[in-house]
Order: C-alpha cells, then sequence, then structure tokens
C-alpha cells in the first residue's frame, strides 16, 4: 500500500518546478491530485502524462491571489473527490517589476504589493479554504514553500519577496499553533538554491555551482524531486508529530549561520 493511497491532495502551484515534482511524487504514491496553477499548457500537460501512468490527476486553473477563485477551487475539490486530505502550498514569485538589487527607497508600491500578492496573500487565501474545510472535517495537513531568503537579506532575492516569505513563515506557525486543536498540521519547507527549469534557463551549470558553494556546505544545487521528498515527508504520517516547522532543504547552507561558509570550505568545493 503507497503512503498516500486515496488521499485527496491539492498541490497549488503545481504545473512546475518545485510544484510539478511534488504532484508528480504525490501521484506516483497513490494520491488523487489536484494541480492548481494558472499555467493552463503545462499544468494539462503534467495531468495528462500522470493520467497515463495510471495516476489519478486532473489540473483546474486558479489565480490564487483572488479569493472568489480560491473558494471555487476548494469547493470543486470537495464536490468532485469527496474531501481534502492534504495542501500543499507551492507558491511564490516576485512581480514583473521587482526587480534585484531595488532597496527600500527604489521599491515601487507596484513592486511591493504585487510581490506580497503573489508570495503571501495567495497562500493566505488558500490556507483560509483548506483549514476551514479540514477544521470541520476531522483534520489535514498543510505543507507550505517558504524560502531560506525569509530568514536573511539575500542579493539574489528582493526586498518584498524576503518580506512575503518571511510572513509566509509566521503564518505557517501562527495556524500550526492554532489549529492543532483540529487534528490539523501545518508546516513549511524553506528551499535554498534549487535547479527548477527557470534557474537553470537563468544560469549556467558552472554559475550554479560556484553559487551553491559560496553559500553551502553541499556545493551543488538541490533538485525539484529533493524538495518534493521533503513536502511528503511532512505530509505523511511519519511526521504525525510534527507541526509549526519551518524545515530548510539547503545542502546545509543554514549551518553556517549569516555569514556563510568559511573561505577555506569555498575554496576546496570550487577545486573539486
Amino acid at each position: 500500500m503507497a503512503r498516500f493511497d486515496n488521499k485527496v491532495v491539492l498541490v497549488a502551484g503545481g504545473a512546475s518546478g518545485i510544484g510539478a515534482a511534488t504532484s508528480e511524487r504525490f501521484a506516483r504514491e497513490g494520491a488523487r491530485v489536484v494541480i492548481a496553477d494558472i499555467k493552463d499548457d503545462a499544468g494539462q500537460a503534467l495531468a495528462s502524462e500522470l493520467a497515463k501512468l495510471g495516476a489519478t490527476a486532473v489540473y483546474r486553473y486558479c489565480d490564487c491571489t483572488e479569493s472568489n477563485q480560491v473558494a471555487q477551487l476548494v469547493d470543486g475539490i470537495v464536490d468532485e473527490f469527496g474531501g481534502l486530505d492534504i495542501a500543499a502550498n507551492v507558491l511564490g514569485g516576485g512581480h514583473v517589476t521587482d526587480a534585484p538589487g531595488s532597496t527600500v527607497h527604489t521599491t515601487s508600491e507596484q513592486a511591493f504589493d504585487g510581490t506580497m500578492a503573489i508570495s503571501l496573500r495567495s497562500v493566505f487565501l488558500l490556507m483560509q479554504q483548506e483549514l476551514e474545510y479540514m477544521m470541520n472535517h476531522g483534520g489535514g495537513v498543510i505543507v507550505n514553500v517558504s524560502s531560506m531568503a525569509s530568514l536573511a537579506a539575500e542579493k539574489h532575492a528582493t526586498l518584498a519577496y524576503g518580506i512575503a516569505k518571511a510572513g509566509l513563515n509566521h503564518l505557517t506557525r501562527f495556524a500550526a499553533a492554532d489549529y492543532a486543536r483540529y487534528n490539523i498540521r501545518v508546516n513549511a519547507i524553506l528551499p535554498g538554491t534549487t535547479a527548477t527549469p527557470l534557474l537553470r534557463s537563468l544560469f549556467s551549470e558552472e554559475q550554479i555551482v560556484e553559487m551553491c558553494a559560496g553559500q553551502q556546505a553541499i556545493p551543488r544545487a538541490v533538485e525539484p524531486d529533493e524538495q518534493a521528498n521533503a513536502i511528503l515527508w511532512l505530509a505523511s504520517d511519519e511526521a504525525a508529530m510534527i507541526t509549526g516547522v519551518l524545515l530548510p532543504v539547503d545542502g546545509g547552507r543554514s549551518a553556517f549561520g549569516l555569514q556563510g561558509p568559511p573561505a577555506s570550505a569555498v575554496a576546496r568545493a570550487l577545486s573539486k
């Protein structure tokens, strides 16, 4: 028997990157998966691919920054599949005008508000619906995807993105404390540099290796499947006593604290 046999799982932001890897892993482990995203072509293609493997997977369009669409999404899942057991909220990103390198006085209101909507408001709206259903139907599990950028200022992440993900950390812990009495667990992973198709479109493999060697113990990017492994573990019964946790999946980056790895470690990594 697979870990998630017949569990109804929502993967919001599930059409690409970490979300796609998470959708696929849940489907391969027996779950009935709803892939929610705004990327119609990618979402439909992934659902079709998983269906060919014998999995139950469907794609549903949802702009998760819109409360009415989120409510319709969750209501539709319950109507179609009879419930909602697990939600993986794999959402985040910056507004098109929110450029890395911007500082407090140069970040526009449009960039700030847009990034907050994508990376924080969306998960807040999803969790409102997910929690309300779960608390009235015996419980459930929610796993959010935050970021290592939530913990400290980073040159590769924007101000607004870091603030949004820090807010998501608090939302995760607040909900974990508040809804445990309803048999609901809420956790988050904090991905480090992850080799998504987007990252690989922006940087060469050599640049990615150098980037990782300069900030973490294991000098390579985390694969999307490895982030999905952490999400599935937190969603499983194996983590039944774990809630309110912010789990770094970062190749040991957080082991160095805010200072980063010592120069000797970077030199050794780059020489290999």
